[in-house]
């Protein structure tokens, strides 16, 4: 599902991942927004800041994975 960045929150992200759905968020013009997207739940997101999203996507990942690893 492709959501706004704006309504990419996490309940809704929650719903939609309840629903067997994946959550895209389309929109992002900053790496801030992007950011955020990805904190809120999304699993990817478009950016118009490419090199910005590139960081971003990388800082997620190895987040998500310490969140993975400590919940072990």
């Amino acid at each position: 599902l492709n959501l706004h960045p704006r309504t990419c929150t996490p309940a809704r992200s929650a719903q939609v991942h309840e629903s067997g759905l994946l959550l895209f968020g389309w929109g992002a013009r900053t790496r801030g927004a992007a950011a955020r997207t990805l904190r809120n739940g999304a699993d990817g997101v478009f950016c118009d800041d490419t090199v910005g999203m590139i960081a971003v996507v990388a800082a997620e990942k190895r987040q998500r994975q310490r969140a993975f690893s400590e919940a072990r």
